[in-house]
């Protein structure tokens, strides 16, 4: 099987470099025997253009529905469902075989792998040449260590993108993605505080106490994915609430 190479254009995340990527690695991959049914049993890993039809569920918790699809030709943009091509449906539940977080919003055309669980159970997750990098907006936190001198939050942030306008050189940044779970690298460090008096990442106080703040809501980070969980992280120094200090400096 030979398939098509592109010079330009973008699916999504996805670059026209990477669906080559894609394609190379397809026809690496040994010959299947017949076509792939649409229910994906029995069959081989393998790669393939879908559309998101319907979504259920919230975050993690967030499941696709899903159909094949193909370029009506080779001079535009337009998919189309693949006759007798796969879906995510058995007959009875839309979300039979579900496509699995991060779940895009319904008619995104993406790059799908087919998988099978350990327990036999079938789904498909988006081709991801490399790990995510989001932009996000931060929308609430969770204390998930109170100590004074080593507080933490479990961060909730929601997608976001900057709206440029080029011919007016000026933009701003709005969210309408889906939220995610990140946890700050700067939140690390033990603030070694009235002692030491070194807090953040490097400063040094010695005349007031400080106590670590979260960062502030509505805050535009950017976040990388975890290789080993569903969640992200980034780094910003936090910012610190002040009080007199009656003691002695250390």
């Amino acid at each position: 099987m030979t398939l098509p190479r592109f010079t330009s254009g973008q699916i999504g995340r996805l670059s026209f470099s990477d669906l080559n990527e894609a394609f190379d690695r397809i026809e690496e991959m040994p010959t299947m025997s017949g076509k792939p049914s649409a229910s994906l049993v029995n069959q081989p890993a393998i790669v393939f253009i879908a559309r998101v039809t319907a979504t259920q569920g919230e975050d993690q918790d967030k499941r696709g529905a899903w159909e094949e699809v193909s370029l009506r030709d080779l001079f535009n943009d337009i998919y189309d469902p693949v006759s007798g091509g796969m879906t995510s449906s058995d007959g009875q539940s839309a979300y039979a075989i579900p496509l699995m977080p991060p779940v895009p919003e319904v008619g995104t055309v993406f790059v799908a792998v087919a998988h099978t669980t350990t327990e036999g159970k079938h789904y498909i997750t988006q081709f991801l040449a490399k790990a995510p990098v989001l932009m996000g907006l931060v929308i609430s936190h969770e204390v998930i260590d109170a100590g004074p001198d080593d507080r933490k939050w479990k961060y909730t942030l929601r997608e976001a993108s900057f709206d440029f306008n080029s011919e007016q050189q000026t933009g701003g940044w709005g969210s309408s993605g889906d939220t995610f779970i990140a946890f700050n690298g700067c939140e690390n460090p033990t603030d070694r505080f009235p002692d030491q008096r070194n807090i953040g990442v490097g400063s040094k106080h010695t005349a007031y106490t400080a106590e670590r703040m979260p960062i502030k809501l509505g805050s535009i980070v950017q976040c990388h994915k975890a290789p080993q969980g569903d969640f992200y992280y980034f780094s910003v120094p936090n910012g610190y609430a002040f009080g007199c200090y009656t003691g002695n400096p250390g």
